[in-house]
């Protein structure tokens, strides 16, 4: 037993009881200061969450102060693997039609003409024949002593280079094999280009290939074509005798498209000097007549062919 405890027995007074008392007034404040201190956190807390809250209120507002969200139009294809279609917010309503006026094409191009395609050399040594498309790598051929159209047509067509190379019979009287290149995706980006030609065969000058006869013809005096073509597309100039007689009286009317539409009879008159087939459009392919001993009769054809590399613009 304590000295407290004997006093306190001895005056009647429990010191324990009294200590304890003193010591839970003691720590009052502190127990007062922890407990502002949790409702202070728990306020912070409360207040996080309402800033939280409040921010993300703001940038809702934000996302609905914009005309775009409450005015905003769709637009949707009746076909989308052909046309796609998209609206903004100044986009009027209704119901629109669209017209294809051209689709892409593919580059094509071809050289002047050949006798044959498997006999006739179109080199006559050893080199290369480079092309590209586009902005892409150069492919190259190798391009041997002898090398035939059919030849050149196979190793072009072996490289695998999005090219596709074709030999055409084009049907004309003088020369009708032609060396035909065609890119195989459509679009300027995939245009073809001639790097470089170590073969005899001409992708880039116009030509004008030799007049020639109808084998039935009465007239038996010489046709001779020359110039320099200076026309867009390749045409099958057709001659037919309209007024016959000699050479200077004769008349003739022409086709430009083998056949299919002339202009007037009598439109030219035969000549021993060159004369411009292409009349108005003057596009410089000349024709110039010899005499011979029979004259011409109508019905006389003679054709020449005007000939330009490029077949088709990509």
């Amino acid at each position: 037993m304590s000295f407290a405890t004997n006093i306190g027995l001895a005056s009647g007074i429990d010191f324990n009881q009294l200590i304890s008392s003193i010591r839970a007034v003691n720590s009052r404040p502190i127990s007062l200061i922890l407990n502002n201190r949790s409702l202070a956190e728990q306020r912070n807390s409360a207040m996080e969450q309402i800033k939280t809250a409040l921010l993300d209120l703001k940038s809702k507002g934000d996302a609905l102060n914009s005309n775009d969200n409450f005015l905003s139009m769709t637009a949707s294809s009746t076909d989308g693997n052909v046309v796609l279609a998209s609206a903004s917010n100044e986009a009027v309503a209704g119901d629109f039609g669209v017209k294809v006026l051209q689709l892409a094409q593919t580059h094509r191009i071809a050289a002047q003409g050949a006798v044959d395609q498997d006999s006739t050399a179109i080199s006559t040594g050893a080199g290369t024949f480079d092309f590209k498309i586009g902005d892409g790598a150069t492919t190259s051929v190798e391009v041997t002593n002898g090398m035939t159209l059919n030849q050149l047509r196979d190793a072009i067509n072996a490289e695998d280079a999005n090219v596709r190379a074709s030999v055409v019979n084009d049907g004309s009287a003088t020369n009708p094999y032609r060396l035909v290149l065609t890119s195989e995706d459509s679009g300027s980006d995939n245009a073809l280009t001639i790097v470089n030609n170590d073969t005899n065969l001409n992708f880039s000058g116009t030509t004008i290939e030799q007049a020639a006869a109808a084998t039935s013809n009465q007239f038996d005096g010489t046709i001779t074509s020359s110039g320099a073509y200076t026309g867009a597309n390749t045409k099958n100039i057709i001659i037919e005798v309209t007024t016959a007689g000699a050479v200077g009286a004769a008349q003739y009317k022409i086709s430009y498209d083998g056949g299919l539409t002339f202009t007037a009879d009598d439109a030219f008159t035969t000549s021993t000097s060159a004369v411009d087939v292409t009349g108005a459009s003057a596009e410089n392919v000349l024709a110039t007549f010899g005499a011979g001993a029979l004259d011409f009769k109508i019905g006389d054809r003679f054709t020449i062919d005007a000939f330009n590399p490029l077949l088709q613009q990509a």
